[in-house]
């Protein structure tokens, strides 16, 4: 021990130096990492309900969750031509490039019953473009037998759901997709409304988020209250970095292996 020490004393620049290094690259390997989760990322692909995952995914839509909200203001009616196009747009979108399947909402059962209404001809399976028949297919959709079925649709806040499943793919992808989804509505929706991508799945990547940033906030305020006391206890600014550092660095070094 004293020899190592005693080289230590006499290479202090290099261990100084190489320390210093260290640390640099580590801070800039806590920087590359990417936070990222799937539903069941904790399980083996061998496991038989992520088995079951993946079949759903491959033969069906996925069983992640989509749900995304469309609040309206209270004099918009959410059965005129203009909001049933937005919403159809909407739908082609999150169809062909977000990757949502068994879509529902709105607009997908006002088709539907357009349809329904017209002896099941695949033809009127389309937002009626006639008033008259807008109006006929609106009122069918408000009878109190259909208030189970259009429950994408809260009258009291003007509030739309669209529901749907899509794959695991894990939180950047769709983080992705969401910019891209609120670019497309800026760009291509002529009413307005205030859009969010809500459910059980965008809760969970949050809450993973959050769970990251408070944790790495929570071991830089331990190793500063470390420091803290220390000064206090001895009564020394400089026992405040001679403790910081020694805890720190191990800490940087760490936090960098989690990029690998």
């Amino acid at each position: 021990m004293h020899t190592a020490l005693r080289w230590i004393i006499r290479k202090r620049r290099y261990v100084f130096a190489g320390t210093a290094v260290v640390c640099a690259v580590s801070i800039y390997g806590i920087y590359t990492i990417k936070v990222d989760n799937k539903m069941l990322e904790d399980l083996k692909d061998s496991h038989r309900l992520k088995q079951e995952f993946f079949f759903m995914e491959d033969h069906f839509s996925g069983c992640r969750p989509f749900e995304m909200a469309m609040v309206f203001d209270a004099k918009t009616n959410v059965y005129s031509p203009e909001v049933l196009d937005d919403l159809d747009t909407i739908n082609q979108f999150l169809q062909r490039e977000y990757g949502v399947g068994s879509l529902i909402s709105v607009s997908e059962i006002m088709k539907s019953s357009y349809q329904a209404l017209n002896a099941g001809d695949h033809e009127f399976y389309v937002i009626p473009t006639d008033s008259l028949e807008l109006t006929k297919t609106a009122k069918f959709l408000r009878r109190k037998d259909m208030e189970q079925l259009v429950g994408l649709f809260v009258e009291s806040t003007n509030t739309i759901r669209i529901s749907g499943k899509v794959g695991d793919f894990g939180r950047q992808h769709y983080d992705s997709l969401n910019v891209q989804l609120d670019a497309f509505i800026a760009q291509n929706c002529q009413t307005k409304f205030q859009h969010h991508v809500t459910g059980t799945a965008h809760l969970i990547d949050l809450n993973n988020k959050y769970l990251v940033e408070n944790m790495l906030w929570d071991l830089l305020l331990s190793v500063v209250v470390i420091g803290l006391v220390m000064g206090i206890v001895y009564k020394s600014p400089k026992m405040i970095l001679l403790t910081i550092i020694p805890n720190m660095v191990p800490l940087i070094i760490v936090g960098e292996s989690w990029e690998q």
